[in-house]
């Protein structure tokens, strides 16, 4: 902080004023300030007129200046000397940064609908799906070679393989409409064809036969396989034509 002139160091001591000794430093303060020695605040009140040079160091402040428009010259600092001087020649500044731009109009509003295009022709068909895998019938219709006697029961013939016989079903073996049996199965091996039956359950005509047509003992209908998978779709069609173009927004 910058030191300011004073006219008293002691009170009734050493003032500047009539009746007191005035020292050395009284007056070397203000050397000290006008000879740069020191670093002084100093303000004048009324004007201050200077002939020759002038250095400052720090700032100038001239707040009760009167304001104007017209007949003036500035104060300017020569960049070569470092002089001030005075100039009513003046550069123009920089131009100003651009303005933001103002916010957009509104919408008009919106054109009416353009019709719309013709449909497309229909996709060609897919192809048909392939074909489901046979179901596994319920067979029992067979033949069978081995010699029988009519009324034997508890015994094993040879028929086709892979039927559908099962535990207790009733089968009947018939060599003519005059000469037949029933009984109760009681194994089938699907592989070997070996079809084995309990006791005689109703028995018609006698004798032995080797021709045999063996079912059951009744119609049973075989199940139905399963379906075939789904064809492939056909190919899309072709785009329509597009709608004409709306009118303008208002």
């Amino acid at each position: 902080m910058a030191n300011k002139l004073e006219n008293i160091f002691n009170p009734n001591v050493d003032e500047i004023s009539q009746g007191y000794t005035i020292n050395a430093w009284h007056v070397s303060q203000s050397v000290d300030a006008f000879t740069a020695a020191d670093a002084y605040d100093i303000s004048v009140s009324g004007s201050f007129n200077n002939t020759g040079s002038a250095s400052f160091s720090g700032s100038v402040f001239t707040p009760d200046l009167p304001d104007t428009t017209t007949n003036f010259e500035v104060v300017v600092v020569d960049n070569t000397t470092k002089e001030v001087k005075k100039t009513n020649l003046l550069n123009a500044g920089s131009s100003g940064s651009s303005g933001t731009s103002g916010s957009s109009g509104s919408s008009g509003t919106s054109g009416t609908t353009g019709s719309s295009g013709s449909s497309g022709t229909s996709g060609s068909s897919g192809v048909s799906g392939s074909s489901g895998t046979s179901g596994i019938s319920d067979t029992y219709n067979t033949t069978s070679t081995t010699c029988k006697d009519l009324g034997t029961g508890n015994t094993c013939i040879t028929v086709g393989q892979d039927l559908a016989y099962s535990t207790g079903q009733e089968m009947i073996m018939a060599n003519s409409a005059t000469a037949y049996q029933t009984a109760l199965v009681t194994s089938y091996d699907p592989v070997t064809g070996i079809l084995c039956y309990g006791d005689i359950i109703l028995q018609v005509g006698t004798g032995n036969y080797c021709s045999w047509e063996v079912n059951l003992a009744g119609n049973v209908a075989g199940s139905s396989g399963t379906s075939g998978s789904s064809g492939s779709s056909g190919s899309s069609g072709s785009s329509g034509t597009s709608g004409g173009i709306g009118n303008p927004g208002t």
